[in-house]
């Protein structure tokens, strides 16, 4: 619902000066913690200072509605509560980018003879009849950036997929919204069957190549900002890590096409995993006897 230069017929806190007191400064407070690995966790506290409402709230008349809408994803959800207190869950990968938010006080039931005392004179003398789903309060709208599964790179999941081909007989990689591994059939059932730890122990050197395959085609995705992929690994290169070792953007987008250095992308991939062989090699190296180590 969109409510931005739109006038009513009956009086909305929060449109124009329609009823008094208006709202607060600070009407809306969202905040959102990651709970699980798929799933965050948001509250959405509604603040008004006007009785009669409150009133309408407490008797069954009307209700507290959050409206969630993400539109790089058409995720859309509708919460609705009889405390300003609201707290829900969302599966973190239907989100995306920016998520907005708009917030009501909405009639539950029809409301014969609206009373307000804080209603404008206007509206003196007149009956007001509300019917169910029209609005009492309109809170400001809010937008929050929920790319909280970027915080992560070296986190796989985050960014890729791994999909099911038929007919096929080598991996291959899609750029999507994510980074997408196809693997043919038999390989594909035995990935199901791993968890999460042994999927990303087992399969590094592939996620590995998967980023190096993203990196040498970031170029002509840059400006894709629906992509999760794309925003990972600008998120990433911001890093400390990264940074101190002088990567930048211009080390996969250069602007003379001429500069792109395979060699150093292909290191820039392994940088952002932690360097990975390094561990490969630990691992190798407590596999076998000490004693045939030739230094």
């Amino acid at each position: 619902m969109k409510i931005e230069d739109v006038s009513f017929p009956y009086p909305v806190l929060g449109i124009s000066d329609d009823v008094s007191p208006a709202l607060p400064e600070k009407d809306v407070v969202i905040s959102y913690i990651e709970v699980s690995p798929h799933d965050f966790e948001f509250t959405v506290d509604l603040y008004f200072d006007n009785e009669d409402i409150a009133r309408y709230i407490r008797d069954g008349f009307a209700e507290y509605s959050v409206e969630m809408n993400c539109r790089s994803t058409l995720f859309r959800k509708c919460v609705k509560s009889e405390s300003n207190h609201i707290v829900f869950r969302v599966d973190k990968y239907r989100l995306h980018n920016k998520v907005s938010f708009e917030c009501y006080v909405i009639v539950k039931k029809d409301i014969d003879s609206y009373h307000n005392a804080g209603l404008h004179p206007d509206y003196a003398g007149r009956k007001i009849k509300l019917r169910r789903g029209y609005l009492m309060v309109a809170f400001q709208q809010q937008q929050l950036d929920a790319n909280v599964d970027l915080r992560n790179l070296r986190n796989p999941s985050s960014f890729m997929r791994f999909r099911q081909v038929e007919n096929e007989k080598y991996i291959s990689f899609t750029l999507d919204s994510k980074i997408i591994v196809n693997v043919p059939t038999e390989e594909f059932k035995i990935f199901q069957n791993l968890s999460i730890e042994e999927k990303r122990r087992t399969f590094a050197p592939i996620y590995l190549n998967a980023l190096t395959y993203a990196l040498f085609n970031f170029r002509q995705y840059k400006d894709h900002d629906q992509c999760l992929w794309v925003e990972a690994i600008k998120y990433r290169l911001k890093d400390e890590d990264i940074v101190g070792q002088e990567y930048s953007i211009e080390t996969i987008a250069p602007e003379n096409e001429d500069d792109f250095d395979a060699n150093e992308v292909i290191t820039l991939a392994q940088a952002m995993f932690k360097n990975p062989f390094e561990k490969l090699f630990e691992q190798a190296s407590n596999s076998i006897d000490q004693n045939r180590l030739n230094f």
